[in-house]
């Protein structure tokens, strides 16, 4: 069971990683243009709760700091999930319990 909650939580942690790197990636490409652009609002609109978090901790950061901190986050956790996984992997190998 500890498993699959590191495995869904590494999953949803990739998913939220590649949201933000394509999110910055279209800031870069588009410049001031992206508030237009549908993707980025799209984009925006699905890391919001990210955001919300983040601003929660941090009340006085800006925007650039907001979403540096929130990547270098996502990142941090999915390493820590990355290695709980590897580590119930272990254990249940051990056991006898997974192939």
């Amino acid at each position: 069971m500890w498993l699959l909650i590191a495995s869904s939580l590494k999953m949803l942690v990739e998913i939220a990683l590649m949201l933000g790197v394509a999110q910055a990636l279209l800031a870069l490409v588009l410049g001031p243009a992206r508030s237009n652009n549908p993707v980025f609002q799209l984009l925006q609109r699905l890391t919001l709760p990210l955001h919300q978090a983040v601003r929660r901790l941090q009340p006085a950061a800006d925007e650039r700091q907001v979403q540096r901190r929130l990547l270098l986050s996502l990142a941090l956790l999915w390493i820590l999930a990355a290695a709980a996984k590897v580590s119930f992997y272990r254990d249940c190998v051990r056991q006898g319990l997974c192939g």
